[in-house]
């Protein structure tokens, strides 16, 4: 009988639901079953599911999808985590960035029909919030935080500055063999900027939020004045391999 009770409790610790989750401020699952996370706009084009979770303060319209592969629904909740610039969590309280108490229940499913593995398709307009910023969003179990299921980060901007990208891509010739360049131009016109050197953080990332690559403390250099008048700064090179192609803005969506 000892060695049976010792058996099952290791089988039981073991359990993916039942071992310690640890929560990453990453786009992440947590257990086998949970599949095709996505957080975009809402759907209605064939490619709208390759556009970046990122929204507008103003407009905000991201929506929360992902499978689950068993026969029977689960009581799913959802909570949003405010984040740094580097996706550390921030100090601000839920209060602070959110307009209503910050639980979600996710009641918006759907069964599968004539599937070869049954699942259940879950979604959720992910609610407002009243800051713009880094922000992750935790779906667990049962309204029990410590049971996530899934984390997805997402983007929300708020445009205060004026910024442009030009195509000149050459950049210093001692660097060329292991340097990328992208030059534009922030005009911030009369916004009280105190050191520019802090105050704007420069991020290159490829696509996805979290899943494609991601450049930071790139190398900056700052103008005084534009041909306009108006305060600007501009940007400089990152370290990347040559070996691929080099970056190309034809195809660059800019947030500010």
């Amino acid at each position: 009988m000892k060695s049976l009770a010792a058996l099952l409790s290791i089988v039981l610790l073991s359990s993916p639901t039942l071992a310690q989750k640890k929560l990453l401020l990453q786009d992440a699952v947590y257990e086998e079953n949970i599949k095709t996370v996505m957080v975009n706009p809402p759907l209605s084009g064939v490619r709208d599911n390759l556009q970046p979770a990122v929204a507008p303060l103003n407009a905000q319209n991201l929506v929360l999808e992902f499978d689950d592969i068993q026969e029977s629904r689960n009581n799913y909740y959802a909570r949003i985590i405010h984040c740094n610039s580097d996706w550390t969590k921030s100090s601000l309280l839920d209060l602070d960035f959110m307009q209503v108490y910050n639980e979600f229940t996710i009641n918006d499913y759907q069964y599968s029909n004539n599937t070869y593995l049954p699942f259940v398709h879950y979604r959720l307009p992910i609610p407002r919030v009243k800051l713009p910023g880094n922000y992750v969003i935790m779906v667990y179990r049962e309204s029990d935080k410590s049971d996530i299921i899934l984390t997805a980060r997402m983007m929300i901007y708020n445009t205060q500055v004026n910024l442009a990208a030009n195509n000149n891509l050459v950049g210093q010739s001692a660097l060329n063999a292991s340097n990328q360049q992208i030059n534009f131009t922030i005009n911030y016109g009369d916004l009280k900027v105190f050191n520019a050197m802090d105050n704007f953080k420069v991020v290159i990332r490829q696509n996805r939020v979290s899943s494609g690559k991601t450049f930071r403390n790139l190398s900056i250099v700052f103008s005084t004045r534009t041909s306009s008048g108006l305060p600007a700064m501009s940007s400089g090179s990152w370290t990347s391999d040559r070996s691929y192609h080099p970056a190309g803005t034809r195809r660059v969506s800019i947030k500010v």
